[in-house]
């Protein structure tokens, strides 16, 4: 089955969907150190002990100190000669999509990995229109450049499905700090990439039959 690449909705420009602007504009709410502080001792305790599932576990903190509904990590790479991001972990609602990808050249983590730096969408679905084959749709996705060797190499994002709450800018500070969870106590940066598990045999060949909207393997996508 050839592969069906998805299109956007025409009559919306990217601009109606990018909210980045508006988080400065919103009351963020008080930080909380200490539940913080656990989440990267955790997570720097994972590393060390069990490097293939730190991924998963950032999504876990992620979820849970942003309150959001789902939270994953996308990776850049190529499929059949094509640059895809691929969700390399996820936690919370769409956790049954792991392992899906969709193209690098359109969709908010290539637009993120481009500007290399915090992006906030709003109602994706209505630009990117292969998002609205997913439920529940997303309302709001806040993405953070994954960063390896000083490069961007992926996306780190969560997501809201209804309006009960916003992210702020509390959101991107966490997000940031652990987008760079790879220091550990001695002061060095140690490459999360390289930790980041091979796509399963079954998953890498059925993506070359996959159609880009997200079906029981999907992925926030590219620019």
């Amino acid at each position: 089955m050839e592969t069906t690449r998805p299109t956007r909705n025409r009559e919306i420009h990217l601009e109606s969907v990018l909210a980045t602007s508006e988080l400065a504009e919103r009351t963020g709410r008080l930080p909380d150190y200490q539940a913080e502080s656990a989440a990267l001792v955790g997570l720097a305790r994972e590393l060390a002990a069990s490097p293939h599932t730190i991924l998963h576990k950032l999504c876990e903190a992620s979820l849970t100190l942003c309150h959001a509904h789902s939270a994953g990590i996308s990776i850049l790479e190529r499929v059949d000669g094509e640059e895809v991001f691929r969700w390399h972990a996820i936690a919370g609602e769409y956790a049954p999509h792991l392992w899906g990808m969709t193209p690098r050249d359109f969709g908010p983590c290539g637009i993120t990995v481009d500007r290399n730096a915090p992006q906030l969408f709003a109602d994706p679905g209505r630009y990117f229109t292969y998002f609205q084959e997913v439920e529940p749709p997303i309302v709001e996705g806040l993405l953070l450049p994954f960063h390896s060797e000083g490069r961007p190499v992926g996306t780190l994002w969560v997501l809201l499905y209804d309006r009960s709450r916003q992210f702020d800018q509390e959101d991107v500070r966490l997000l940031t700090d652990f987008s760079t969870c790879e220091e550990q106590p001695d002061g060095k940066r140690h490459v999360v990439a390289g930790s980041v598990p091979k796509a399963p045999a079954d998953a890498a060949a059925g993506g070359r039959q996959r159609t880009y909207p997200v079906e029981r393997c999907g992925c926030p996508s590219s620019h």
